[in-house]
């Protein structure tokens, strides 16, 4: 190593002697690729010594000598070895080194040829990116490759904004595409930690935890490089080439990161150990520079891009995640400020014209089913959210309800017949529970005409009981409203008249109808087969407790719903109140037998376990009959006291 750094220090000091003399520059040149191009040959301690003498010829006193400009790339290219991050088993001879490749590297960068560091630091991070995936498995140097990755693009921003010219953004045509490119490996280091989801809250194991690593770092470093970028001059005025070159990373980093990450409790988000509030705002703060306009952003077409490509077209994904998380840091501001907006959205605009704009988006969001990333679709809700709040109460007809809202050709309808079959498979419980509140909310816009569409789909096309066991908790829900309206004094509403007799309870009084059929085997009924029945217990025992409700609240002979009317309360007990009660009591006898037998009924060869769980069924489905005949005791004692009130007027 001593001759190695003797080498460097002799080419060194002819090169200085004779600035004009390209022959001594290339003998530099070629004593420091000697000693750096490879890196094995040396121990940590004698890498950093190298650097450390590298790094001093290159300066004098402080100021950068004519090696900088003359040598500069050709060493700073020779550098990729050595960064690190600072990750926390790093040890200290490690990073030392990689302190001291950043230290020449940003030398370099501030003092060497602007154009040639500029093309030929974009070519690095070009080949950085290139085949990636290939190093995920090998997280240590996946490491090393972004750490590489982050200094030579910092480099890059450094030279091009040192570039003399009127129109940066131009000269940026060569170098965004790259960098955006290089936000693919959020997704690498996503799928090797395991981040960021419901099963994976935070990260545990070493391998989320160095992934972690990398991806925060990543982050950060895509953070600097905008905030940079929208730091420099007037982005609307001067160059709004540039501007749109930022816009196009701000929207390209919400689809391929900014969406996955968790929101916390204060930006209306499932909270957990990692804030990325801080990321957040500093992204939100660059698109403010750069004079973002949100809604213009979420309106604007293809055709609005230039012809000749120096305008890229932003992604829709990654603007929709934006509107997102623009309204989550709204939402928070207002929990410790009145009323508060955010400079991103125009003072005035129509909602429901933003959403004609977001339905079709929006759909597409949610139609992924069980391979939409929980955080993803958190985020959407977000947006639903917002729009029920937002847009007039009752702004969706029956007669709008299956219109397409713009040219792409979804509809309020496609929209929600999408969250329907999201809500019946998404494997994110949390997820499931957030989306059904949202969905609720979110109906608040339909008139009663085009709800009573919706509650009819979710009763109907669809066998989950999940979501037959919703649509019966929104239908009470709107009718304890409308019947509340009633009670006021005002017009009875669609859902307080006999409309709800007629159709919702001919669905859910019928123990014959598909309602209450087997999902697996149709032609199996809560009546005719057992499996069926506890299949569907959580839906009979909705059913009853609305239908209690309904008698209790109509009271003996009153009320607009007619549930007292004879022939629906002689209908109801024949249909179904008797059948069920009369098949409650048939079960209830089989599991007694069955539990007469018990443990002599199971197989001799059953373990303990199975012997255990056998008998924990036979008791879990005799609570659920007691459930149900207590509901139809109370049921029967509440029609008695009616029928008498009703005789006795």
């Amino acid at each position: 190593m001593e001759e190695s750094l003797q080498q460097i220090s002799a080419a060194a000091e002819a090169a200085l002697k004779s600035p004009d003399d390209a022959g001594a520059v290339a003998a530099f040149v070629e004593a420091v690729q000697a000693s750096l191009v490879e890196p094995d040959l040396f121990s940590l301690t004698e890498r950093s010594a190298l650097l450390e003498k590298v790094l001093s010829v290159l300066t004098e006193e402080g100021t950068p000598t004519n090696l900088v400009s003359q040598a500069g790339w050709d060493i700073a290219q020779l550098l990729s070895p050595y960064f690190d991050l600072p990750f926390a088993g790093i040890s200290p001879a490690a990073e030392q080194c990689a302190n001291l490749s950043n230290s020449i590297l940003s030398l370099v960068a501030e003092h060497g040829n602007p154009r040639e560091i500029a093309m030929f630091a974009a070519e690095r991070v070009s080949s950085l990116i290139h085949n990636v995936g290939g190093d995920a498995a090998d997280v240590r140097n996946l490491q090393k490759r972004v750490a590489a990755y982050a200094a030579y693009g910092r480099a890059l921003v450094t030279a091009t904004i040192r570039v003399k010219t009127n129109r940066p953004g131009v000269f940026m045509r060569n170098s965004f595409p790259t960098i955006v490119t290089g936000a693919d490996m959020f997704a690498i280091l996503r799928k090797e930690g395991k981040l960021f989801t419901e099963s994976h809250p935070a990260a545990e194991s070493s391998v989320q935890q160095n992934a972690m690593e990398i991806h925060d770092y990543l982050l950060d470093f895509y953070m600097d490089f905008l905030s940079a970028f929208a730091s420099v001059g007037n982005v609307e005025g001067d160059d709004a080439n540039r501007r749109q070159w930022l816009v196009y990373l701000i929207t390209e980093l919400c689809a391929k990161c900014f969406g996955y990450l968790p929101l916390p409790e204060p930006y209306g988000g499932g909270g957990g150990k990692k804030s990325y509030i801080s990321a957040i705002d500093r992204l939100l703060a660059s698109a403010q520079k750069c004079k973002l306009d949100v809604v213009k952003l979420l309106t604007r077409n293809a055709s609005e891009s230039n012809d000749d490509g120096s305008s890229p077209e932003p992604s829709q994904a990654g603007a929709t995640i934006f509107f997102s998380l623009v309204l989550a840091s709204i939402t928070n501001k207002r929990k410790s400020k009145p009323a508060n907006t955010s400079p991103l959205l125009p003072a005035v605009f129509s909602s429901s014209w933003l959403f004609k704009h977001l339905c079709s988006r929006l759909n597409e969001l949610f139609s992924v089913g069980q391979e939409l990333d929980e955080q993803v679709a958190a985020k959407g809700l977000i947006i639903l959210d917002y729009f029920s709040t937002h847009l007039q109460p009752a702004f969706v007809t029956l007669s709008d309800l299956g219109i397409p809202q713009n040219e792409a050709g979804a509809s309020v309808d496609d929209l929600l017949r999408t969250l329907i079959t999201f809500m019946a498979s998404t494997p994110h419980t949390t997820l499931r529970s957030k989306t059904f509140a949202t969905f609720k909310r979110f109906l608040s816009i339909l008139n009663d005409d085009a709800r009573s569409r919706i509650i009819q789909t979710m009763l109907t096309d669809t066998g989950f009981v999940g979501i037959n066991v919703a649509a019966i908790s929104i239908l009470k829900d709107t009718v304890h409203a409308g019947l509340s309206d009633v009670a006021a004094g005002k017009k009875p509403p669609l859902f307080a008249t006999h409309f709800l007799t007629e159709t919702f309870l001919s669905i859910l009084l019928d123990p014959t109808s598909s309602f209450y059929t087997s999902q697996a085997f149709p032609s199996r009924t809560i009546l005719t087969d057992e499996e069926t029945f506890f299949e569907r217990h959580a839906v009979v025992m909705h059913v009853l407790n609305f239908y209690f409700y309904l008698v209790v609240r109509e009271g003996g002979g009153r009320g607009s719903i007619g549930v007292w009317d004879t022939d629906h309360i002689g209908r109801t007990e024949r249909m179904f109140l008797n059948p069920i009660a009369a098949r409650c009591k048939e079960l209830a006898a089989v599991l007694q037998e069955r539990t007469a037998e018990s443990p002599h009924g199971m197989d001799v060869d059953a373990d303990e376990a199975e012997r255990r769980e056998h008998n924990e069924s036979l008791r879990d489905k005799q609570i659920a009959l007691d459930m149900t005949q207590m509901v139809l005791d109370r049921i029967k004692e509440r029609v008695d006291v009616g029928r008498k009130q009703i005789e006795d007027q």
